[in-house]
């Protein structure tokens, strides 16, 4: 049997009324400890920016299963530094200026939109090119992300 979001439950021969759920029950502040999910979303950050940084630094992307840079598709198959600018606002966020500073010298040393000749997928380039410089500029007033 499975079951429908509106309180009914698909039997054999149809539909048939269910029983409420139980409303759902608020965590106390001092139940709410947020620290452990806290320290393992840090670790998994670090865990996936160091194997992009030690295999594909630069590239668009990392192939996790063969550890080998992705440049083609969606960016005309250019090297262009994706996932630095799409992260770099996370890793600040996060507080993890070691790295966040890595991402910022990458970018402003090397980040040269021009430099795309091929076909550029929109929907990407604006989410994580546009979005990304844009949420850096609000974090940090940094005039070089514009």
């Amino acid at each position: 049997m499975c079951t429908y979001s509106k309180s009914f439950q698909f039997a054999k021969h149809g539909a048939v009324e269910a029983e409420k759920p139980a409303p759902i029950r608020r965590l106390n502040r001092s139940e709410n400890d947020n620290e452990p999910r806290k320290k393992k979303v840090v670790e998994m950050m670090l865990h996936a920016w160091n194997g992009y940084k030690n295999y594909s630094w630069g590239a668009n992307e990392l192939r996790p299963e063969s550890k080998a840079p992705h440049t083609a598709g969606i960016f005309g198959g250019e090297k262009m530094p994706a996932t630095i600018v799409d992260a770099a606002d996370t890793l600040y966020i996060m507080g993890l200026t070691k790295e966040y500073e890595e991402a910022r010298q990458y970018i402003k040393d090397n980040f040269d939109m021009s430099k795309a000749t091929g076909t550029l997928s929109v929907f990407e380039t604006t989410i994580r090119f546009l979005g990304g410089l844009l949420s850096l500029y609000a974090l940090t007033k940094e005039q070089f992300y514009m």
